[in-house]
């Protein structure tokens, strides 16, 4: 309980105080000018690109576990994960999708979250792909803070998916392995911790595959690409003619926002958002933070209500779900 409660504090602290970076020295006037000014038709199309790369998120997904349930669950699960992660502070996003996923077909919680892990080290490394592309086209400003996260952060994703690739490649070497460290340990109820790995290592299945690796990444990079356009055509609400790389540089700075364990990214979000437009292109502080803001809500609120809608057409329990997810997260 002291746990939960410190990592609950931890989270209202990000958010916080990337509220607060985000707000300070900002003139509230232009902030609400740049609200009022901004072309809004231009969220509509924007709008539109975040459910199609929703729905390019769930076909990647179905990927991972072996087209084990179809594209409308695969999309209504990935929203309910949206759902948890933007209002529930212990990012339990992930482990209610997974459980929410052994609820629609024959899949274990921990092999469904095993396919959550790659999905996330795919995305960090297609993220550090972005930024190292685009960051040398940028000449204003200074961004070498974020290249160096970006890099430390594509290093760990890059030796956690060779790790991954080299498990799943060998699945009863790691099992036999792992009964013979819990039996030189004299760990209690071996058994149990045995069943929990070979789950984790059923949900690495489709990487022993080059066909499917294969399109993991083509899946991946469409999927981002269809981000960047979301992120550009936003840009173009607030900015009349917005920079050729605004929507790239948006989307990195976005994912890198939201690594942070707050509920939906909120405050750090904002904060690189406007702090990389602005060091990036010049454009003005109080348009840059309006339009994070904007992007954040149409994304949140995507999620919510997606999620929402995906309960309730199935007939899940919020509360049963959250439980179960924290169980997982817990095991």
């Amino acid at each position: 309980m002291k746990r939960k409660w410190l990592q609950i504090m931890l989270s209202l602290a990000v958010v916080g105080g990337g509220l607060y970076l985000a707000l300070r020295d900002m003139d509230f006037e232009r902030v609400l000018a740049a609200f009022r000014q901004a072309h809004w038709l231009w969220m509509g199309p924007a709008a539109l690109m975040v459910l199609v790369s929703l729905l390019l998120r769930a076909h990647r997904w179905r990927i991972l576990l072996d087209y084990a349930i179809s594209l409308p669950e695969a999309f209504g699960l990935m929203s309910i994960g949206y759902l948890v992660s933007n209002i529930l502070p212990l990012r339990l996003g992930d482990p209610a999708k997974a459980v929410a996923a052994s609820l629609r077909g024959s899949i274990s919680p921990l092999a469904a979250l095993s396919t959550v892990v790659i999905e996330r080290v795919l995305d960090m490394l297609t993220i550090v792909l972005l930024m190292l592309v685009t960051l040398p086209f940028i000449v204003a400003g200074d961004l070498r803070n974020y290249l160096l996260a970006g890099l430390v952060s594509g290093g760990l994703a890059l030796m956690l998916l060779v790790a991954a690739v080299l498990v799943a490649r060998y699945p009863e070497k790691m099992e036999e392995l792992a009964r013979r460290l819990l039996t030189t340990l004299h760990f209690p109820t071996p058994e149990r911790w045995l069943e929990i790995l070979h789950h984790l290592l059923a949900g690495l299945a489709p990487l022993r595959s080059p066909r499917q690796g294969a399109q993991l990444i083509f899946w991946s990079l469409v999927h981002w690409g269809t981000v960047i356009v979301y992120f550009q055509l936003a840009l173009r609400a607030f900015v009349r003619t917005p920079p050729l790389l605004g929507g790239a540089v948006a989307t990195w700075a976005a994912a890198l926002g939201m690594i942070l364990p707050a509920p939906g990214g909120i405050g750090a979000y904002h904060t690189v958002v406007q702090r990389s437009l602005t060091l990036a292109f010049g454009l003005p502080g109080e348009t840059t933070l309006a339009y994070a803001f904007a992007i954040h809500a149409v994304g949140y609120l995507s999620g919510v209500l997606l999620g929402a809608s995906a309960l309730l057409i199935w007939g899940v329990s919020f509360k049963e779900l959250v439980t179960r997810a924290q169980t997982v997260k817990d095991s």
